[in-house]
Order: structure tokens, then C-alpha cells, then sequence
């Protein structure tokens, strides 16, 4: 009985250390200054620095925050969290649209995440030269 309690224990311990480690690997927060104002799902966000990156959880599907140094939060989207080792940068990819910059795609090491567009305002392009302007800001580890 005694070996048996400390075979569990073990293992435990065991599965506590790969899930912290695990956990750590696909937690990473960039960072980015974005220098105008934005909308990211119909919120608007003003220029400024931003921390992004999946919420916490307990499964790879979770949840993208994208915060200002001023306190405001969005949540982004969900995505599949992989493993985001190394220093590859991230980028965040805007589009125009009408007078406004709106937040089209977020590309990690970690996750990638393409959002809608918002229905009102998005001009019907024509043709290739229509096509809208866009920025990309890379992202800071």
C-alpha cells in the first residue's frame, strides 16, 4: 500500500512538471506600438502600445486578448495554440477601410488568426488596383 501511494504520488509530480513546462511553451505574450487608432470586432482601440497573446486554459483551443497599456482589453478571436518556441517575430496585419485601420490578421510562431470584416463600410473591390491599403506591425516577444 505504501509503494502503491508513492508510485502515485510520483506520477503526479510527474504530470504536474510536463504540464507547467507544456503550459509555458504556448503562453508567450508579444508585444507591439501601433501607431493609429483601430478597430478589432467593432471596438476601437486607440494608438499605443499592446500586449497580445492566448488567454489561460486548459486545452490548445483558447482565447487571443489584445490589451492597451491604458487598460483596455479585447478578445481577438479563438485560436489553436501550438508550440511557439524560438524568436521568430509575429506579425499583426491591418487593413483600410473607408477612414478607419481595421485589424485583419494576427501571425505567431504560436497561433495565426484571420478575422472577419466588418459587413459596413467594406467597399466591393473592382479590381487589383482597388485593392485596400494595409500596414503590418511586427510583433515584439
Amino acid at each position: 500500500m505504501k509503494k502503491l501511494s508513492m508510485v502515485g504520488s510520483l506520477l503526479a509530480g510527474l504530470l504536474l512538471m510536463f504540464s507547467v513546462s507544456g503550459n509555458a511553451q504556448v503562453s508567450r505574450q508579444y508585444s507591439a506600438n501601433v501607431p493609429f487608432d483601430f478597430n478589432v470586432n467593432n471596438k476601437l482601440m486607440k494608438a499605443g502600445e499592446y500586449t497580445l497573446g492566448p488567454t489561460s486554459g486548459i486545452t490548445n483551443q483558447r482565447a487571443i486578448a489584445l490589451s492597451s497599456d491604458s487598460g483596455k482589453t479585447a478578445i481577438v478571436g479563438q485560436a489553436a495554440i501550438g508550440s511557439s518556441q524560438g524568436d521568430v517575430k509575429g506579425t499583426m496585419t491591418f487593413t483600410k477601410s473607408g477612414d478607419e485601420w481595421v485589424l485583419q490578421s494576427i501571425e505567431t510562431p504560436g497561433f495565426a488568426l484571420k478575422l472577419k470584416s466588418n459587413k459596413t463600410g467594406v467597399k466591393i473591390v473592382a479590381s487589383a488596383s482597388d485593392a485596400p491599403e494595409s500596414k503590418t506591425i511586427i510583433l515584439q516577444n
